[in-house]
């Protein structure tokens, strides 16, 4: 079952060119780096220390590594682990997990250098800087296995471990849904900052009614719950604001958001938000 669902979200991540919009970048953002393009046979003026040894022995006759120049772009794609994404028709927690092998994907597929964090207080599984397009699988397997129970993104945290991890300006995409401000502003003036805010309808604009019991999955606990039409008009509201003021914190820091809801699909709608940006 894992292996199909990985390679619908690769389709889908390739036909509706994921990550185009970022492949086109040219700035401070992307590392210019040489790329081996063929071998040759040595000629005049080539430099020593091109000469590709082994290709020599083999063929008797001096051979050098030809190189052409590449771009690369550093990549970091972070999931803000929390209980709270365990909610949702799908769960939100599902569409986080698709959105994570996609990116991923579509970073390798254009040869950025891609590294990713699931991350709620510390990390809890690393992938380390690589351009290896067989890693998917591993960031896929890793993603749909965790347990998120009792788990709640630190966000002081988090830029801690991220403005002391990486070096170079890079790309973040940080998964999560962001029901808490995010204290992010240093991270938000070093690199180019990315929230991909997953919610479920009913967390925005409740339509449940009457008394429910509810596990809390940051706590363990189950509450009661009794929904009338004056509380689920309060909780809306105060959603509003709380959207509201996560919308001023990304204009302030130049952070580019996009909400991704439950029902919807994912990717499409990522992509088609990139390319807006562009």
């Amino acid at each position: 079952m894992m292996h199909s669902e990985l390679a619908s979200i690769r389709i889908r991540a390739h036909t509706t060119r994921l990550l185009a919009r970022h492949g086109e970048h040219e700035g401070h953002l992307r590392e210019r780096g040489m790329e081996l393009d063929e071998l040759s046979e040595y000629v005049s003026g080539d430099p020593l220390h091109s000469i590709n040894w082994r290709a020599t022995a083999r063929s008797r006759t001096p051979i050098v590594n030809r190189f052409h120049p590449t771009q690369q772009m550093n990549l970091h794609l972070i999931y803000a682990l929390s209980g709270s994404m365990l909610f949702g028709q799908p769960p939100k927690h599902t569409l986080a997990v698709e959105l994570l092998s996609a990116l991923g994907y579509a970073a390798l597929l254009q040869r950025d250098r891609l590294r990713v964090t699931l991350f709620d207080d510390r990390p809890r599984w690393e992938l380390r800087p690589t351009r290896r397009p067989g890693v998917t699988e591993a960031i896929h397997a890793a993603a749909s296995t965790l347990d998120l129970h009792r788990k709640q993104i630190d966000y002081t945290a988090l830029e801690h471990y991220v403005m002391s991890t990486l070096k170079h300006p890079s790309v973040l995409f940080i998964l999560g849904d962001f029901l808490t401000l995010p204290a992010l502003e240093a991270l938000a003036g070093r690199h180019e900052l990315h929230l991909i805010t997953i919610r479920d309808p009913q967390e925005e604009t409740p339509t449940l009614r009457g008394r429910h019991r509810l596990l809390d999955p940051l706590s363990g606990e189950t509450h009661s719950l009794h929904l009338t039409r004056r509380t689920a008009a309060a909780y809306t509201e105060q959603m509003a604001a709380h959207n509201a003021a996560l919308d001023r914190w990304c204009r302030t820091h130049r952070v580019d958001r996009v909400t991704i809801r439950t029902g919807e699909d994912a990717i499409a709608t990522l992509a088609e938000h990139l390319r807006r940006q562009g």
